[in-house]
C-alpha cells in the first residue's frame, strides 16, 4: 500500500471527474425513461442469468427485501421482467428479463455508448483515447477493491476489449 499525501487530493479530484461523467451518461436515456435503480436491477438480472433469485438480487444490489420487491413489481408491471417458480425448490422464485426488458436494457446501453463514443471522437485526441484505454483496467481494479470476486458474466464484461478505429 502506497502512503502519499497526494493520494487524498487525487482521489477527491478523480471522484469529482467521474461523477461528472456518470451524471452526463445518466442523461443519455432510452425512450422508456426508467429510474437508474430499475436500470441497475435489469442489468444485474441479466448478469445473473438463470440464477437470479430475489434474495440474490437483494444481496448483490444492497437492497432490503421490501425495496427489491417494490422494484421488481414495477418492472413486472411494465413487462420488463417475469418471475417463475424454481423447478427444483418450489420455495424459491427465479427472475428473468422479458424480451422487452432485454431490448430496453440494450437500447439504453447503446444510447450511452453512442454518446460516449461521439464525445470521445469530438473532444479527445488519439493519444488521449489510448490513455483512457490504458486507464480502464486501473479503474476496474479501483471499483473491485474490497469487493468479492466478480461473477463469470462480470468478468466477461470487464475483459471485453475497447476497439478503436486505427485510422484516427
Amino acid at each position: 500500500m502506497i502512503d502519499s499525501p497526494a493520494i487524498p487530493e487525487c482521489a477527491s479530484k478523480l471522484r469529482k471527474q467521474m461523477m461528472l461523467l456518470v451524471r452526463r451518461l445518466r442523461r443519455e436515456t432510452t425512450p422508456m425513461e426508467l429510474p437508474l435503480s430499475q436500470l441497475l436491477l435489469l442489468s444485474r438480472i441479466e448478469q445473473l442469468g438463470d440464477d437470479a433469485t430475489p434474495t440474490m438480487l437483494a444481496e448483490q444490489e444492497g437492497l432490503r427485501p421490501q425495496n427489491l420487491s417494490a422494484l421488481l413489481r414495477k418492472l413486472e408491471e411494465a413487462g420488463l421482467v417475469a418471475r417463475a417458480g424454481d423447478e427444483q425448490d418450489r420455495r424459491k422464485s427465479r427472475v428473468h428479463l422479458s424480451m422487452v426488458g432485454m431490448q430496453v436494457l440494450t437500447d439504453n446501453r447503446n444510447n450511452r455508448d453512442n454518446w460516449l463514443a461521439q464525445a470521445m471522437s469530438a473532444s479527445l485526441t488519439t493519444d488521449e483515447i489510448n490513455l483512457l484505454r490504458e486507464a480502464g483496467p486501473l479503474l476496474e481494479r479501483l471499483a473491485a477493491c474490497g469487493e468479492t470476486a466478480p461473477s463469470p458474466q462480470e468478468k466477461q464484461a470487464l475483459t471485453s476489449p475497447l476497439i478503436l478505429d486505427k485510422s484516427e
